[in-house]
């Protein structure tokens, strides 16, 4: 779409106001811009800037751990996956919360990670979870690279159980005194002879 030349006020800085509420989001643009002196001599138009229109919300893609887990570990990071960049100052821990079963906020450190394919931000508490249930949430005001913002708050929930203090039983069904052989793979090994 060509658009002609429109008229700002102003000698030495000048805005533009334009509504892109009517155009389709990854529209590509290129804005120029030209000088016209009180003689009314043109100046030659500066390179055009191209950009594209992003209006496209912000979602949450996945969670870590999922919603309804029942054997996360008292040392888990908690994750959520967004469908796009994120805009790095908007993460932190009013943005992304945890809370336990009673309502208390979960004290930790928020980060927020992109390869260029994912992009996602964790919550690392400073301390072990205790056993129990948890939701975590990350809030509208975690906005994309562009500031469109998530388009609600996103809740999660899941259980916290000490799984890191299994008893490990060989899975080869050797003997251990006074302990039937289980089969299988636990997550924690401290077995003595």
């Amino acid at each position: 779409v060509v658009v002609d030349w429109t008229d700002a006020s102003g000698t030495t800085e000048w805005t533009y106001v334009w509504d892109a509420t009517s155009r389709p989001d990854g529209a590509g643009f290129k804005v120029q811009s030209r000088a016209v002196d009180r003689a009314g001599n043109i100046e030659t138009p500066k390179p055009a800037v191209s950009f594209t229109l992003d209006t496209a919300p912000l979602q949450v893609s996945a969670v870590q751990p999922t919603n309804g887990a029942t054997d996360v570990s008292t040392q888990a990071e908690i994750k959520a996956y967004f469908n796009k960049a994120l805009d790095a100052a908007s993460v932190n821990t009013t943005t992304f919360t945890l809370r336990d079963a009673g309502g208390n906020p979960v004290l930790g450190e928020v980060t927020y990670g992109d390869n260029g394919v994912q992009h996602w931000v964790t919550f690392r508490p400073f301390a072990p979870l205790a056993p129990g249930a948890y939701t975590a949430t990350v809030t509208t005001g975690i906005k994309d690279s562009s500031g469109n913002p998530l388009g609600s708050d996103y809740s999660w929930s899941f259980n916290v159980v000490n799984v890191d203090a299994k008893i490990y039983v060989p899975v080869d069904g050797s003997y251990v005194a006074g302990v039937t052989p289980i089969y299988g793979i636990a997550r924690a090994l401290n077995f003595q002879e």
